[in-house]
């Protein structure tokens, strides 16, 4: 098996919240020594994509503790995001990981309750 990519796709507006407290917290991950590269492609001119390419060791287990990270890295900017006026209800990242020439779709969705805790799932789409 080759390595594998993550890639968070579309990142604009709200999404920008979350997408940057992985990126530029990435370090902080608990897998971060499985990290073989990361860069930003502009596919979509306003709406970059980030590609992290990560080992063979790749688990999906491995998207919950990055949903973690991007919550745990800005958590003044996602409450200030979710507590403003006009605050979306919910905040959606597709992802789609490359492994094997195989495509996998995903979604991290991030959603604030009325008591103020975030709270964040990863789906995978079928």
């Amino acid at each position: 098996m080759k390595n594998i990519k993550i890639i968070l796709k579309e990142i604009y507006g709200d999404r920008e919240v979350f997408a940057t407290g992985i990126i530029n917290n990435l370090f902080r991950w608990n897998r971060y020594n499985e990290v073989v590269a990361k860069k930003k492609v502009g596919i979509i001119k306003g709406a970059p994509s980030y590609i992290i390419t990560v080992s063979e060791n790749y688990r999906e287990e491995w998207l919950d503790s990055l949903v973690e990270l991007a919550i745990d890295a800005n958590k003044a900017a996602v409450k200030k995001l979710f507590m403003s006026e006009g605050a979306p209800d919910n905040v959606e990242i597709p992802v789609e990981i490359i492994a094997d020439n195989e495509l996998y779709n995903y979604v991290l969705k991030f959603a604030c309750e009325s008591d103020g805790v975030i709270y964040s799932n990863v789906n995978m789409m079928l």
